[in-house]
Formats: structure tokens, sequence, C-alpha cells
């Protein structure tokens, strides 16, 4: 007859064995678990606290083909406040060409496109509703990126990456980085269509946890839509261990055709109440009458029209009643 083990013993020993595992894997199982717990949440507050932001940086890219080799210099500077959002960028080549730059917004009116050559003045490129989706995409594709850089895969969110269905997490490994422990992820993506706008496919990602799970670095195996292959890297320095505050950044890709390395300094990176006037193109010196008045100089107007109207109707009765009382 065979005789069963105690339910205690068994419970002892998978204990034990549990205990062995995470001294033996240096603790990655909670590491991971961690991840899964926190940083989805952290991402989240990133985000809601991203809506009033005020950023300046200027960006050195370096490009590289066999053929030759040119520098492109930006300075980018990009508000948020609410709903509102600015993007103004100046880019230049080193010893061609003018000086041009762009202003693409969304106020809590409309939205609209700005542009100049050098000194010149301000024109007008577009106006329009503040739902226009290609000013909406075209912040996206910029605007947008540096202001949740610290949680960026250089041009790819992280959070919305790890939102899909497509994003798999491979493993998690500790890093010591003096009294900090930092998260190695090592992850794959697959997209979930054709059209996906995403090239990343598989990498790691050093992540931050006492920086509200911030990117530190990250490489990554990249495929276009036609093919072709790169390789990226990606590596961010903050001002200080408190919070995710970008100092100075590295985007670097390699490519068969040759490569392309972007240096991010950031000027400025701070949240602050942004007044309403500086998403306004009054800012830069154009009015057009496509801009609505203020809402409490239009009520204004509007009474003022009202009583007018009023007042003229008064005197044209009496008129007319003076006027059937002579008769």
């Amino acid at each position: 007859m065979t005789r069963r083990l105690p339910a205690v013993v068994i419970s002892g020993a998978w204990l034990l064995s549990s205990v062995a595992w995470q001294a033996a894997t240096g603790g990655q199982t909670s590491l991971r678990d961690r991840f899964a717990n926190e940083a989805p949440r952290a991402w989240a507050e990133a985000e809601r606290s991203s809506r009033d932001l005020d950023v300046d940086l200027t960006t050195t890219v370096h490009n590289q083909t066999e053929a030759k080799q040119w520098t492109d210099r930006r300075r980018i500077v990009v508000k948020s406040q609410g709903d509102m959002i600015l993007e103004e960028t100046t880019s230049w080549s080193e010893g061609e060409g003018p000086v041009k730059a762009k202003v693409n917004a969304v106020n809590d009116r409309q939205s609209f496109v700005l542009r100049r050559d050098d000194d010149a003045p301000w024109t007008v490129g577009y106006v329009g509703p503040t739902d226009d989706q290609a000013t909406q995409v075209t912040l996206d594709r910029r605007g947008r990126v540096y202001l949740l850089w610290p949680w960026q895969i250089a041009n790819w969110s992280l959070p919305k990456m790890y939102a899909s269905t497509g994003f798999r997490v491979e493993n998690v490994e500790a890093i010591e980085d003096g009294d900090n422990v930092l998260a190695k992820l090592f992850f794959s993506y697959t997209p979930q269509n054709a059209s996906e706008p995403i090239y990343v496919r598989r990498g790691w990602v050093l992540l931050d946890p006492a920086r509200r799970w911030s990117v530190r670095s990250c490489e990554a195996q990249l495929h276009s839509r036609n093919g072709d292959k790169a390789t990226m890297t990606v590596s961010t320095e903050y001002r200080d261990s408190s919070d995710a505050r970008p100092e100075r950044a590295t985007f670097a890709i390699t490519h068969a055709g040759g490569s392309s390395t972007e240096l991010h300094e950031f000027a400025k990176y701070e949240h602050r109440a942004i007044p309403k006037s500086e998403f306004m193109m009054a800012a830069y010196g154009v009015k057009t009458g496509l801009e609505s008045p203020d809402s409490g100089v239009m009520w204004i107007l509007l009474l003022a029209i009202g009583v007018i109207l009023l007042l003229a109707g008064i005197v044209v009765y009496r008129r007319s009643f003076a006027l059937r009382s002579s008769a």
C-alpha cells in the first residue's frame, strides 16, 4: 500500500522550491510582476501630466550615406495645456538653404499652420476646425513625441505598443545601478495590420522604475513596410533622480544604405500653466477674420447690439404712433 505524503510536507517543499527559484533568478519573476502592475499606471499618469508641459530642445541630425554626409539642425518648442497643443520647429542645414520655420497648433477655437523663411513675417498656411485630422496626425508624429519622450522608443510610444495584442514580453532582468534597480525588458512586437506605422519588431528596453518606468536606453530591430531592415539605439540622460525630466538623448539608426544619428538637447522640460494666448496666431503677429473673439467680449458685443436694436425699435414705434395720432 502506497502511503501519501502529508499536505503540509508537500506545501513546505513547494515553498522551499519557490524560494530557491527566486534566489537563483535574482527575483526575476517578482520584477516582471512589478513591471506588469506598476508600469501601465505610471505611464497613464505620465500621459495625464503631459497636458501642461513646456518643452524646448535643440536637435542635431548627422546623416551619412555612401555618397555624402550632411548635418541638419532643428530647434523645437512644444507647448501643451489641456486639449491645446502647439509645435514650433525651426530647421536649417549647415552651409546651405534658408532657415525654415513652421508652427502646427490646435487651440480651443481652431487648428492652424504658419510658415516663414528666415526673418520674413509669418504667413498662414492653413486654418481649420480643432478636430482637423491632418494637423492632429502631424502633432502626433513629432510634437507629442517630445512631450512624452521619457516613455518613447524614439518615434514610437512604448505604452501604446505594450497595450497592443502584438506586444510580447519575452523576459525581464534586474540590472543594478548603484542603489537603484533597473528593469531590462526583452520584447517582440507583431504588427496587427499591414498599414500599422510601427516598424519595431524585437529588442530590449532598459526601464527606470524610480522615474515612473521611463526609458533609459533601448536597442531594437526595425522592419519597414517595403522590407528594409535597420538597427535602432536610444539613450536618454535625466536631470535628477526624482522625476523623468530629460536633459540629453541620442537616437541612432543604422541600415544598409547608411546611418543617421540624432542628438536631442533639452533646454526646458517643465510643467507650468501656459496662457491660452500663447496658442493663438496673434502670438506670432498674425490676425485673421477667422479667429473668433473671446467669449466674454462676444457676449458684451451681442448685448450691446441687442440694446441698440431695442432702442431703435422703440424710436420707430413712437414715431409711427405719433404719425397715426396726428392723422
